[in-house]
């Protein structure tokens, strides 16, 4: 029964999932509506509701009609958006012709009769928009009546109830009955082969000599290829600490090689039970079948419980399980699915071989209790870690609280009693229902944990190949930033996959629930305003894209293709920030057309933010029109040194709204575009990097003065930086108290390298002055003691 309603949710999430992917289609590629009547189809659906309103209609006709529904509302749709775009078109052309006509003034008959057409053409789409809308409502109407007969069916199934286990005549005259029927199965084999004749029965032991000799081949072989794949594929306790695709592919030939092995040898079992006429729809027959199958059922959980836990190997379990919990929590599973595949064989073999309610009956009840029973215990050894308190801590009050898993087992635990509870009163479908959907939920929870690391792991190893970085040139750190982001949106996709699948399994019409999900998401009206999700994604996507390939412009322009053409680092940097500018301008308009906004909204908009700049954003305003002044007029570019509001620096950045100065000591220095347009700047490299530097010096009045200044202007004329025009001169500034006070002024091609010359030069004036014996007078201080000084004057005055 479980493998049946496993296999009874797997195809109807296919179906669904499929109905999903029709109507993603649908909503991509979907096109203009070719002769759709919106009239005709009214009567259609009217006739479909009446016959869901009468009581004689099947789940089968119901899903039919569901089908066509998803087609109808697509057309419907479709038709309203062209509906919709013919009226707004007549509207602007009656507008139109209205306006040639002035106030007062009689219409020519001509635009009469133009006005007339369009203003019938008019009511005709007004007409058709009317019945289109009656389309949907009808077919939300309908929806909801499939949807009603769903759970009223469903309903219908789990409430039944049976006779109580608390009536003791019928459970024990079930109990009997299903002793006869175990007494029955035992007896099968010998009733088929009493059944045989004398030829018959030599054929079959024949045929079953062969088949235990090839059993016996096929487990030998088993045997050998299960060594070899764990010798060579299993695990390698030669790695400390494995990634988790080092433990998915190990965990996979584990599974391999300790349930697929098996399963292969059942299935091929089966394959000969289905051939072999003489056994053929004999209850012996039946029972092999009915056995083998959940005997695979078995191993194969049995080989992914091994494989995923990894009991004896605790670094390659791919589910993160404490150490201490994982011998008990697969014995525990594994204990459980023996239960449960057992009870689930003798439930089925009752359900296909006897006809017997009371036989079912009982086996019900005993699937529902032995169920109930294996998930608490598994749950009680794998998921509860309280320890036992002591007297002295139950006193004290000193009591910790219980960990989040262990809350969770004892709602497991608290869910799973009650579950069977509803058998012993009788309701065993209900019992069967609720514990069976949370059997296969744990599994669906489970393989989608499994698919979502998986993923990760497959696009880490996508991202990580030196492909990327060769041939796009794509840095490392984006690439690791992409996986972070991959996984951020691969979690939200699962949570709603997982979420859909779950509902499904619970029996939830999720079919319908994607209908309305995709009528919401094509748009809805509020007012006179159409808001479609999808078109606002797209539109986000598009803005996206396009600030991308902006970006890839300006990063072409730097360092790509277009960095080949002769610009100097100001008129590159310029480009740069006018494409960023002018490039984010294109993506929100484009954003906004492909999302299907209006640009007289958008005109209304850059109406309000003038407003908006009129009351507080003069400011930042001013600075986008001061960088559009500064990018075009150029005052300053990229690499000049500049002097602006006191701060001496080089011109590291110029962006729309501020000017970055790098200052002598790497500080950097953020300076509003307004204050250089509105202030004074001393741009020492505007036109060239020639600069002046000018070397002071002092000489004592004993010096010569014609000497001095042939040493200094051929120690300047000498120096490889100076510059031979202008050629350097020397000033006589004036007669100070001690010196006399001498300027050398020298011009070098590099403003960059004054420090490193003005140095040298000093360096060799100091060297020369001191070979021809030339004095730099300097300030003396002479410092007396003041007790000293107190002697001398008492002296003086005695």
């Amino acid at each position: 029964m479980f493998a049946y309603v496993l296999g009874e949710t797997c195809m109807r999430f296919i179906k669904i999932l499929m109905i999903g992917l029709w109507l993603v289609s649908k909503m991509v590629y979907a096109a203009e509506p070719a002769e759709f009547d919106p009239t005709a189809t009214n009567k259609s659906l009217d006739k479909m509701i009446t016959e869901l309103n009468g009581k004689n209609k099947t789940k089968i006709e119901a899903e039919e009609f569901l089908n066509t529904l998803n087609v109808t509302l697509s057309d419907a749709q479709n038709a309203q958006k062209q509906y919709t775009l013919e009226l707004a078109n007549i509207t602007k052309k009656i507008e139109a012709l209205k306006s040639a006509t002035n106030d007062g003034e009689t219409a020519l008959p001509g635009i009469v009769k133009e006005l007339e057409q369009y203003e019938e053409k008019a009511g005709k789409y007004k007409y058709m928009l009317a019945q289109n809308a009656l389309v949907i409502a009808k077919i939300d109407e309908i929806n909801t009546l499939i949807l009603k007969k769903r759970n009223r069916e469903l309903i219908n199934d789990i409430l039944v109830k049976q006779s109580s286990i608390f009536q003791p005549e019928e459970f024990w005259h079930s109990l009997l009955s299903f002793g006869g029927f175990l007494q029955e199965i035992l007896v099968s084999p010998f009733n088929w082969y009493k059944k045989l004749t004398p030829e018959q029965r030599e054929n079959a032991l024949n045929s079953l000599a062969m088949l235990a000799f090839m059993l016996a081949v096929a487990l030998i072989a088993a045997v050998i290829i299960k060594s070899f794949i764990l010798r060579h594929y299993g695990y390698n306790l030669d790695i400390s600490v494995p990634s988790y695709g080092q433990k998915f592919k190990a965990a996979v030939w584990i599974f391999i090689a300790k349930g697929a092995i098996a399963a292969a040898i059942i299935a091929a079992l089966l394959m000969w039970l289905e051939r072999f006429e003489l056994m053929k729809d004999s209850e012996f027959a039946i029972l092999l079948k009915i056995f083998a199958a959940y005997l695979l059922y078995f191993l194969i959980f049995r080989a992914a419980v091994l494989a995923s836990f990894a009991p004896k190997n605790p670094d390659w379990r791919i589910f993160d399980i404490e150490a201490k919990k994982v011998r008990r929590a697969s014995n525990a599973l594994l204990t459980a699915a023996l239960a449960i595949t057992s009870v689930s064989f003798f439930n089925r073999l009752a359900e296909v071989i006897s006809h017997k309610t009371e036989i079912i009956y009982s086996m019900q009840i005993l699937a529902n209790g032995i169920k109930a029973a294996a998930i608490i215990w598994a749950v009680y050894r794998g998921m509860y870690d309280a320890k036992d308190l002591s007297d002295e801590e139950v006193q004290s009050g000193d009591i910790q609280k219980l960990s989040f898993s262990s809350q969770i087992a004892l709602a497991i635990i608290l869910f799973m009693a009650i579950s069977f509870a509803f058998s012993l009163f009788g309701y065993i479908s209900l019992s069967q229902y609720l514990i069976n959907r949370f059997i296969i939920s744990v599994a669906v929870i489970s393989g989608m944990y499994v698919a979502f690391r998986l993923l990760k792991i497959f696009y880490r190893f996508v991202i990580r190949a030196k492909f990327w970085i060769r041939t796009f040139r794509i840095n490392p750190r984006t690439l690791l930033k992409s996986e972070v982001w991959f996984g951020i949106i691969l979690s939200p996709v699962f949570y709603v996959l997982g979420i859909l699948i779950l509902l499904a399994v619970w029996g939830v019409s999720v079919d319908i629930l994607l209908s309305k999900t995709k009528g919401f998401l094509t748009g809805f009206n509020i007012g006179e305003v159409h808001i479609s999700i999808t078109s606002l994604t797209l539109g986000i996507i598009s803005f996206w894209v396009a600030m991308l390939l902006i970006k890839m412009l300006k990063s072409s322009i730097v360092e790509g293709a277009l960095s080949k053409l002769d610009f100097d680092d100001g008129m590159k940097n310029s480009i740069i920030s006018g494409v960023g500018f002018f490039g984010f301008i294109f993506s929100v308009i484009l954003g906004i057309a492909v999302a299907g906004g209006s640009f007289k909204s958008l005109a209304i908009m850059a109406g309000a933010l003038s407003f908006g700049a009129g009351l507080g954003l003069q400011n930042i305003v001013s600075n986008l029109v001061a960088g559009i002044t500064i990018l075009f007029e150029r005052p300053i570019k990229l690499g000049d040194l500049v002097v602006i509001n006191g701060f001496e620096g080089v011109v590291k950045q110029i962006s729309m709204r501020s000017t970055i100065l790098e200052m002598g000591n790497k500080s950097n220095v953020i300076i509003p575009n307004s204050t250089i347009i509105s202030g004074s700047v001393v741009n020492k490299t505007l036109n060239n990097r020639i600069a002046r530097i000018d070397i002071k010096i002092g000489v004592d009045y004993g010096s010569d003065i014609t000497k001095v200044k042939q040493i200094l202007l051929q120690i300047a004329r000498e120096d490889t930086g100076v510059l031979k025009e202008p050629a350097p001169a020397l000033s006589f500034l004036e007669f100070a108290d001690s010196s006399l006070d001498l300027q050398l002024n020298c011009f070098i091609a590099n403003v960059s390298k004054s420090g490193e010359i003005s140095f040298r030069l000093r360096e060799k004036i100091i060297e020369a002055f001191r070979q021809e014996g030339i004095n730099i007078p300097f300030c003396q201080q002479v410092i007396r003691p003041a007790e000293n000084l107190f002697n001398s004057n008492l002296s003086d005055s005695g």
